[in-house]
């Protein structure tokens, strides 16, 4: 159980406005510590600067709005506020996690892991193969081996990040924290499903490299071959990356997904990249849609990948899995049904409360 004569100090990004998948595990994480530790819980909010700021602090290993100043104004708050554990958001942070560890080295910190970065970058690279990403990628590494050094408990997202961090760095994680949401489900608003209206297929993410890279897949190799349908897709940046047509709407950042999700009779995800867990997957079942993904949207996630909509790798099996729940109302119905049953049991706001009680000291 917790030890509650401890006060935590969260070390990253508060973030007001949602995103991405990854804002949004941070806000989980903070909503979920805040209500554990309650007075004993502090926040220590790293705000990203201007590009010429972040290049310089770059060259100097500090990432994600880390710097010389707010590292000094961090070891001054741990001192004021007799911090006695940090919790890190990010494996990104290790600088900072060895600063810490040598001045304090009787704090117990905390280390989060969004993915494993190490396999992260491998992948961005290997899709954008530039020199701004290879000279990242040098930093994210080093950033990741001081976390593994310095860190004293490893909290990844799922069983591959588990045995990826094993295999880099011969560390065992703690425990395991999966993706969850705060159920904003609401069943009246879920539009009456037919088969008369056009088949509106939706796909959320922001524009990073693997959604980039899948959305484009699908348009170029499953778009041809549908009929009657209507693709929406929407997320920060998606704007720049892709243009509306006659069956393709694109949207930006928008405030609330809600609608879309309402709305769409299936959601598409055709990821082939990256690592952790899709958050866009978990959000998909809390709003109960029937979902096609690809191996990699599935990963992490306990459930019966045939029930909820089907798994495709492949052209031909993304065509047929979506064919059949455009022609089968009732499979449509009962993949959307069995969504948020998964989604209530594993994935809702409560079961990291649960977890986080019962593993952290």
């Amino acid at each position: 159980m917790i030890n509650m004569m401890n006060h935590l100090l969260y070390i990253g990004e508060n973030p007001i406005k949602i995103k991405n998948g990854g804002d949004w595990i941070n806000k989980r994480n903070i909503l979920v510590l805040q209500q554990i530790y309650e007075a004993d819980f502090s926040i220590y909010d790293v705000k990203y600067e201007n590009k010429f700021v972040t290049f310089t602090n770059l060259l100097m290993n500090y990432m994600s709005g880390l710097s010389i100043t707010t590292t000094s104004l961090i070891l001054e708050k741990i001192k004021e506020d007799k911090i006695t554990a940090v919790f890190l958001a990010s494996s990104r942070y290790g600088k900072i996690a060895k600063i810490i560890k040598r001045k304090f080295p009787y704090i117990t910190i905390y280390i989060f892991f969004h993915n494993i970065e190490k396999h992260y970058i491998s992948e961005n690279c290997r899709v954008n193969p530039s020199w701004k990403n290879r000279m990242i990628s040098s930093v994210i590494a080093y950033n990741e081996r001081m976390s593994c050094l310095y860190g004293d408990y490893f909290i990844v997202l799922n069983q591959r990040d588990q045995l990826l961090l094993k295999s880099y760095y011969n560390i065992e994680s703690t425990f395991l924290l999966p993706t969850t949401f705060i159920d904003k489900y609401d069943p009246t608003k879920k539009r009456t499903i037919d088969i008369e209206h056009t088949f509106t297929i939706l796909f959320v993410g922001f524009a990073f490299f693997a959604n980039i890279e899948g959305v484009t897949w699908f348009i170029e190799n499953i778009c041809p071959a549908l009929r009657n349908y209507r693709l929406q897709i929407v997320g920060s940046g998606m704007d720049t990356k892709f243009t509306s047509s006659n069956n393709i709407e694109v949207h930006g950042f928008v405030d609330d997904l809600a609608d879309f999700y309402y709305n769409a009779d299936l959601v598409i995800l055709p990821i082939f990249s990256g690592g952790g867990m899709k958050t866009k997957t978990a959000e998909a079942l809390m709003y109960g849609c029937p979902i096609v993904g690809t191996k990699e949207a599935f990963e992490g996630y306990e459930l019966d990948y045939e029930r909820v909509g089907g798994v495709a790798n492949t052209k031909e099996e993304m065509i047929d899995r979506i064919e059949t729940l455009q022609m089968n109302l009732d499979k449509r119905i009962e993949a959307g049904k069995y969504a948020r049953t998964i989604f209530e049991q594993k994935y809702e706001f409560s079961r990291t409360v649960e977890i986080l009680k019962n593993r952290m000291l």
